[in-house]
């Protein structure tokens, strides 16, 4: 079956895509909770701490990304039940961006400052 499904039927006309027999929605919806922060920020030596608290454990994968969106690193990661502290070091000074996806489908972003 498509990924719509057996009843969805798809044109498009003029490079607009038109959908129709499309019921429900496709998005899942998860009861865990995520919440993340890093410290210090400002952080002044390139090395910051990430907790993150979780109502379950989950693997998933850590992103650091600049200002300009360029990917910094990208790493995966097992989020305990609870508090889960990651420490990261970065050389460069600047306003980064982490965010973290998690295999259920979690995210949570938040951002942090290097100075020097």
């Amino acid at each position: 079956a498509p990924f719509w499904g057996s009843a969805v039927a798809v044109e498009t006309t003029g490079g607009i895509l038109h959908q129709t027999g499309l019921c429900g929605d496709r998005r899942i919806i998860e009861s865990s909770n995520v919440r993340m922060e890093v410290f210090p920020t400002p952080s002044n030596g390139g090395t910051v701490t990430i907790a993150i608290e979780s109502d379950e454990r989950f693997e998933g994968m850590l992103a650091v990304y600049t200002a300009r969106g360029d990917l910094v690193l990208r790493r995966p990661v097992t989020i305990e039940q609870g508090r889960t502290q990651i420490a990261l070091t970065l050389a460069e000074t600047g306003t980064y961006r982490v965010v973290l996806i998690g295999s259920k489908g979690i995210t949570s972003r938040t951002s942090f400052v290097i100075v020097r």
